[in-house]
C-alpha cells in the first residue's frame, strides 16, 4: 500500500551563502550551470554581476553575496549559478555552493530566528528547521525576482505563470539533478530523490552485500549506504571527501547512494532524451533510459539518465530492507526476553569498549583543537566542525589508561544527547556489533565508586572469553564536561 500523499510536502533547492542555508522552491529553479563568462555593464550596484549567453538567451546575473552585504569572495570551483523563473521573469542568481534538494513541510515553516540582518530578512519568507542543528531560510522569489527590477528579464514567449506567480509545468517536460560519477555525466529525475547530503561517517558492517559500503546514521535512523560505482559496473575507487549522496525511497526501503559533484539542475522535453548507443552494453545500460547531449560554449557534452527504478530489483530491496531492519533493531524484544544492542565498538589500549549506535552523531578523522586553558588533562580542546564549536575528550585519559593514545590511528566519535555534542577521542574504531544483553553485567552500584567505574554502564563478555565494556555516555557527559560548563561555556574563545 502505498503512503498517502502530504500535499504540504515541497522540493527546496538549497544552497550556502558565507555557511549560512538558504532555499527555494523547485519550480522557480529552472536550471542550475557553472559561472560563465559574464559580460559586465559599467556604473551598476555591486550585486549586479552583468549579463550572460544561455544558449543564445541573454540573461543578466547577480551575486547574493553581495545583495546581502556580505564580505567578497574570490571565484571558486564550487559556485554556481542558479536560473530562477517567477512572475514570467527570468534572473540568474550566484551562490557559494549547492547543498541539493530536501522536503519541506510547508506547515512546519516558522517565522525567521531573531537577531538577523535585516539587509537578509528583506527577502526571506521564513525558516525551516532541516534537523536539529541545521535551520534553511527560505527566500522569497517574489521579492528576488522583482520584474520591475532592470535587471530582469522578461521570459520570451509564452507566457507560463498562474494567476500567483508560480510557473506552469511544460507538457512532458521533466526536472533533472546532474551530478558526476568518475568523471562521467549523470542524470535522474528530482521527484526520485528524497534529499541530498555530504557524505555521512560510513560504519562498515561485517558480512554485508558487496553494494553496501555500509550504514549511516541520518537524524536516528540507520540508512544503508549504496556504492552507484559498483551497481554501474564501474571501477571501483576510493570514496572522495567532496562526494554527495543521494538519499532515496525506492519501494519503501530508504537507501543513501554515493554519487559524485552535483553538477546541475535542468528541465528538458522528454522528447530530447536520445537512445543509447550500440555500444553501450551491460549492467550500465540496464540501469539508463537514454542520454542527453548538451553544447555549451562550444563543448559537447553527453549525460547518462539514469533509472532509479531500476537499479535495484525487488528481491535485492527485499534483502536490503531486512538488512536495515536488523541494523536499526538497537532493542530486539523476543519470547526468550532477550535483548540485541546494537553497539558501536572501538580500542582503548588494546581492550574493547562501546557505545548505543543511536548515541553516535558522525566519526571523523582526527582534527587539530585549540586548547583549553587550565583544563583537566583528559580535555583535548574544542574543534570546528562545518562551523559548529564542539568540545573534545580524551577517553583514555578520561579512563586513566596507563598507555598513550597512538594518534595514526585515533578517530573522534561525535555522540550526541537530547542537549549537545561532544567528541569522544578513541584509538580504533572496530565496527558494529550485536550483542545480547545478556552477557552484559548492568551493576546498580556502579557509579558509587571511583570515577573510571561511574563512567561504564555494563561489561558484557561474549562466549569466545572476549570483553566489551559498554561506557554511559550520560555519565560521561556529566562528569566530563563540568570544568568546560563552568570555565568555558559562557565565554568560548574564538576559533578561526
Amino acid at each position: 500500500m502505498e503512503p498517502p500523499i502530504n500535499e504540504q510536502l515541497h522540493k527546496y533547492i538549497t544552497f550556502r551563502v558565507d555557511k549560512e542555508l538558504f532555499g527555494v522552491h523547485i519550480d522557480v529553479v529552472q536550471q542550475i550551470i557553472s559561472p560563465p563568462t559574464i559580460a559586465h555593464i559599467p556604473r551598476t550596484p555591486e550585486y549586479f554581476l552583468g549579463i550572460l549567453n544561455l544558449r543564445g538567451e541573454m540573461i543578466s546575473a547577480i551575486d547574493l553575496r553581495m545583495l546581502f552585504q556580505l564580505p567578497k569572495i574570490p571565484p571558486d570551483s564550487d559556485q554556481r549559478i542558479a536560473i530562477m523563473d517567477f512572475h514570467n521573469s527570468r534572473l540568474g542568481v550566484l551562490v557559494d555552493i549547492i547543498e541539493g534538494v530536501i522536503n519541506v513541510d510547508l506547515g512546519q515553516v516558522r517565522p525567521l530566528p531573531p537577531l538577523l540582518d535585516p539587509t537578509i530578512t528583506d527577502y526571506l519568507i521564513g525558516s525551516f528547521q532541516v534537523n536539529e542543528e541545521t535551520t534553511m531560510l527560505l527566500l522569497d522569489q517574489e521579492l528576488l525576482i522583482d520584474p520591475n527590477d532592470f535587471q530582469c528579464q522578461e521570459i520570451p514567449h509564452q507566457d507560463r505563470t498562474n494567476d500567483s506567480g508560480e510557473l506552469m509545468p511544460i507538457e512532458n517536460e521533466l526536472v533533472l539533478l546532474g551530478f558526476e560519477i568518475l568523471g562521467e555525466q549523470f542524470v535522474l529525475e528530482v521527484k526520485d530523490v528524497d534529499e541530498i547530503i555530504q557524505l555521512p561517517s560510513i560504519t562498515q558492517v561485517p558480512r554485508a552485500s558487496h553494494i553496501i559500503e555500509g550504514v549511516f546514521n541520518l537524524r536516528h535512523e540507520i540508512i544503508p549506504i549504496i556504492r552507484l560505482t559498483r551497481r554501474l559496473g564501474m571501477r571501483d575507487t576510493e570514496i572522495k571527501e567532496d562526494a554527495n549522496v543521494l538519499v532515496v525511497s525506492l519501494a519503501g526501503v530508504k537507501l543513501g547512494v554515493i554519487v559524485g559533484t552535483i553538477q546541475e539542475v535542468l528541465r528538458i522535453r522528454e522528447s530530447e532524451i536520445k537512445q543509447l548507443p550500440n555500444n553501450v552494453t551491460g549492467e550500465l545500460a540496464e540501469h539508463l533510459g537514454g542520454i542527453i547531449q548538451k553544447e555549451s560554449n562550444g563543448q559537447h557534452t553527453i549525460q547518462s539518465v539514469l533509472l532509479l527504478d531500476k537499479l535495484f530489483s525487488l528481491d535485492e530491496l527485499n534483502r536490503i530492507s531486512d538488512f536495515q531492519a536488523k541494523e536499526m533493531q538497537t532493542l530486539q524484544v523476543e519470547e526468550s526476553g532477550e535483548e540485541i544492542l546494537l553497539l558501536l565498538r572501538f580500542k582503548i589500549a588494546g581492550d574493547l569498549y562501546a557505545l548505543r549506535v543511536l548515541q553516535v552523531n558522525q566519526i571523523i578523522n582526527m582534527l587539530s583543537s585549540l586548547p583549553i586553558p587550565q583544563a583537566p588533562s583528559y580535555v583535548q580542546g574544542i574543534i570546528n566542525v562545518r562551523g559548529e564549536i564542539i568540545t573534545v575528550l580524551d577517553i583514555p585519559r578520561l579512563l586513566k589508561s596507563p598507555n598513550p593514545l597512538d594518534i595514526k590511528r585515533a578517530k573522534i566519535i561525535i555522540v550526541e544527547t537530547n542537549t549537545r555534542k561532544v567528541g569522544f577521542l578513541v584509538e580504533e574504531i572496530v565496527g558494529i556489533a550485536h550483542l545480547s544483553n545478556q552477557i552484559f553485567d548492568f551493576p546498580e552500584n556502579w557509579g558509587q565508586h571511583d570515577d573510571e567505574h561511574s563512567l561504564v554502564e555494563a561489561i558484557g563478555k561474549e562466549e569466545n572469553g572476549q570483553v566489551t565494556v559498554l561506557l554511559d555516555v550520560f555519565a560521561t557527559f556529566h562528569h566530563a564536561t563540568q570544568y568546560v560548563e563552568e570555565h568555558f561555556s559562557s565565554s568560548q574563545p574564538n576559533y578561526e
